[in-house]
């Protein structure tokens, strides 16, 4: 999940730079903050209602199973459709869901803590399995990015790569298997409903 979080806040604005026609003279710096808005908003509202929601109906995987599923399927919009207003709604879309996934995640993590004695060093190991993937994300993008971006298509003089945004489509949609992998291992969890 968190190696998906990364790439999309990550290289979100590259994107709106390189490959959407921006609306009217909007730059890529500004789009970007205007999407955050939604995204951000999105995320505060829903990650209290899920956490509500979560601890009144004594379930959690349904909520972190579905939120990333639907990531996954946002991510995959985003590396098919360069589009700023499809942008603007992937983003709300995104921060529901992120808002969602978070809130519950935290708390399905406090479910399957194994004691309570050792809740710190529990609790320092899973805040590296968040950290670890922040710090790979954007260079992993970035090498597949400049990759796959620059490099000639057999058969197609000059770099059509570039032109097409092959570099950012193949990003996004490495980015949607995270969030499907994400999806997938919840559903793994043993401990919890």
């Amino acid at each position: 999940m968190q190696m998906g979080v990364s790439t999309v806040l990550g290289f979100l604005q590259y994107w709106m730079a390189d490959m959407v026609n921006l609306p009217g003279c909007l730059c890529p710096e500004t789009a970007v903050s205007m999407a955050m808005v939604p995204l951000l908003i999105g995320a505060a509202l829903c990650s209290a209602l899920g956490g509500y929601l979560s601890d009144r109906w004594k379930r959690r995987k349904p909520f972190v199973f579905s939120a990333a599923l639907v990531m996954f399927i946002a991510a995959g919009i985003v590396a098919s459709v360069p589009n700023y207003y499809v942008a603007i709604a992937v983003a709300l879309t995104f921060g529901v869901c992120f808002g969602l996934y978070v809130s519950v995640d935290f708390a399905l993590v406090m479910d399957v803590l194994p004691k309570d004695t050792d809740r710190a060093k529990d609790l320092a190991v899973w805040h590296q399995a968040l950290v670890l993937p922040q710090l790979l994300a954007t260079p992993v993008a970035g090498f597949i990015l400049d990759g796959v971006q620059g490099a000639p298509l057999p058969g197609h003089p000059g770099m059509l790569g570039c032109s097409i945004g092959l570099g950012y489509i193949v990003v996004f949609v490495i980015t949607s298997l995270y969030f499907f992998l994400s999806s997938v291992f919840v559903l793994k969890i043993r401990k919890v409903r």
